[in-house]
């Protein structure tokens, strides 16, 4: 038999059957087949025949190339990886079995994929919050069924598992006696390893078995582990939507990287385990890895030893800002009206007192001290310098610190600007902290030119401010409301945006000379690459909030020596849309000093 005479869509049929004494997963041989049927429609289209008439001696090297050009235009460089990796092993056989005479893929460009890192839930707290939040039944559905939604998110959080191992788990999986539990699971190829389970996950999972109980009755050993609520075993599709609706109901929706769902609950556990000291050796076991090389990355990505050797260099001690501390925690919140937001309960008030911020930055406060309270304008534990506008009722921007500033710089200096309530700057040690209010506009208005304004003085500004801080040795932030939507992921409807203020070509082009050209970093964007959002502005109109139809444009802009020290940040999203007290979220970054 030769290449001539198979035809390619038989010829895939037979190498899946030679594939199934490796024992591969019902999703592994779907993903071979549709990279194979793939690649191959994309060839007879190249070859201009019909897919059926598609012989093995079609599949030159020239016809692959074009073949997986055309099949990549729209998938991800990973996706083209694997399928050129499923197609080499299906040559590969062939010339085996003697029917093609090489292997035409080493003449097919593969694509560089950069190697993925670790995507867990971000924030401190992320994980308790999450858990807390469920445990109250903040999960809004027509059936609710808090134990099994509570049970679902500890176990994968606690064990670090696979989503398909999780939908493989039987009632009987769980043994051992009560204070010494243990879960077995089956992991990727048929290997087995069993995982620990402390009292209080122990705990969740017998209340939800009871649960389960009274719901549907007798519970026996194997049955499925994870049900829904019709009883059955939960799937793939089931498990995903979940989990997507237990991070929204609770708020943190916006901490979860693009792409993850239940994947970023076991990078959430191995990650808490590789900041805790544990191996590389004891996350493998645990995780079910086939070598170290995939447990390392949850090393690196803490690089505990590296940032403590890094932190060793005395360099760093010239970035003090004052106050012995191991970080500097800086906030920013457009607050939409300080006295309303101060009347709120929950408010800003209440937020200011919870706060762990050394540092907040407030924007439209539009007021006046004389019309603030003193717990406002001058609250225990805060240095505040208010900065209202000349015209009344616009604008205004503040510092609120918990040291007395060094020196305090406000406006634009000769420029309309200078009372306009836009623009301060505080020193604080070795770091400039600013509060920045960039005008709104509206297209073909008197606003949009006033913003096109403020823009053409404020870069070379930055330009300068930059070269002075750093000459002195020092850091500097702004921090603030800089109404402008960088990129398509800053906000969730770009496409309907395009004409409108705030997601102008113009305006974008000149955010990117902020970074590009001036050198700056957008650090919450640093630290959370290629991620949706996170948004931190939503109308109040309709239900944006809930639907979390908002926009990225309050950002910490920073120099590039400080924002390399940025340890953790993100949006303070509200739990519901009752507790906001703005249209704008605080947007937080914690960065590591040196005391």
């Amino acid at each position: 038999m030769s290449g001539d005479a198979v035809v390619v869509e038989l010829a895939i049929e037979r190498y899946l059957v030679a594939r199934r004494a490796a024992k591969p997963s019902p999703h592994t041989v779907a993903a071979y087949r549709r990279d194979l049927v793939g690649v191959a429609g994309c060839a007879a289209r190249v070859s201009g025949v019909d897919p059926g008439g598609l012989v093995l001696s079609d599949l030159t090297s020239r016809v692959l190339r074009e073949a997986f050009a055309d099949f990549g235009e729209e998938r991800a460089a990973s996706s083209v990886v694997r399928a050129w990796s499923t197609w080499n092993g299906f040559f590969g056989f062939w010339v085996a079995e003697q029917v093609v005479a090489g292997n035409p893929m080493s003449a097919v460009p593969r694509p560089r994929v950069r190697p993925s890192t670790p995507k867990p839930l971000m924030g401190e707290d992320t994980p308790e919050r999450l858990l807390e939040a469920l445990a109250r039944g903040a999960r809004r559905a027509r059936d609710p069924w808090p134990e099994r939604d509570l049970a679902v998110l500890a176990l994968a959080l606690l064990t670090g598992m696979r989503s398909a191992e999780m939908l493989s788990l039987r009632v009987d999986s769980l043994g051992g006696r009560s204070g010494e539990r243990r879960i077995r699971v089956v992991g990727k190829g048929g290997g087995e390893r069993v995982l620990p389970i402390e009292v209080p996950l122990e705990v969740l999972l017998e209340g939800y078995l009871e649960s389960r109980r009274v719901r549907f009755g007798v519970v026996r050993g194997g049955d499925p582990l994870l049900v829904d609520n019709r009883g059955e075993g939960l799937r793939r599709g089931g498990l995903q939507y979940l989990v997507k609706q237990c991070y929204r109901h609770a708020g943190v929706h916006d901490r979860v990287a693009r792409g993850t769902l239940v994947h970023a609950l076991r990078h959430t556990f191995a990650t808490r385990l590789a900041e805790d000291g544990a191996s590389v050796t004891e996350i493998m076991h645990l995780l079910g890895h086939a070598s170290v090389t995939s447990s390392q990355a949850y090393i690196e990505v803490t690089a505990r030893a590296q940032r403590e050797a890094a932190g060793s260099n005395r360099t760093y001690g010239g970035y003090s800002v004052g106050v012995s501390q191991s970080s500097f925690v800086v906030s920013s919140v457009n607050v939409n009206g300080l006295r309303a937001a101060s009347r709120k309960d929950p408010g800003f008030v209440s937020w200011l007192a919870a706060t762990d911020a050394d540092v907040v930055c407030l924007q439209e406060t539009r007021a006046e001290a004389d019309q603030l309270p003193a717990h406002v304008v001058a609250p225990e534990g805060w240095r505040v310098v208010l900065c209202p506008a000349a015209a009344k009722g616009r604008a205004g921007v503040a510092i609120y610190a918990r040291r007395e500033p060094d020196a305090v710089r406000v406006g634009f200096p000769g420029t309309e600007f200078e009372d306009a309530g836009r623009y301060v700057e505080a020193d604080l040690g070795g770091v400039t902290v600013a509060s920045l209010y960039l005008p709104s506009g509206e297209v073909g208005t008197e606003r949009q030119e006033e913003k096109e304004r403020f823009l053409e003085m404020f870069l070379p500004y930055l330009v300068k401010r930059r070269a002075q801080v750093e000459g002195q040795g020092r850091e500097l932030v702004v921090c603030g409301d800089w109404n402008i939507a960088h990129t398509e992921a800053d906000l969730k409807n770009w496409r309907g945006n395009r004409r409108n203020s705030g997601f102008l070509p113009e305006e974008r082009a000149w955010l990117s000379r902020v970074f590009d050209e001036a050198g700056y970093v957008d650090v919450v964007r640093s630290l959370y690459p290629g991620q949706e959002g996170p948004y931190s502005w939503w109308s109040y109109r309709g239900r944006a909030f809930d639907n979390d139809t908002g926009w990225r444009i309050d950002y910490q802009v920073a120099t590039p020596g400080l924002a390399a020290r940025a340890v953790e940040g993100g949006v303070e999203r509200y739990r519901d849309r009752e507790s906001r007290w703005s249209d704008h979220a605080p947007v937080t970054v914690r960065y590591r000093v040196e005391g």
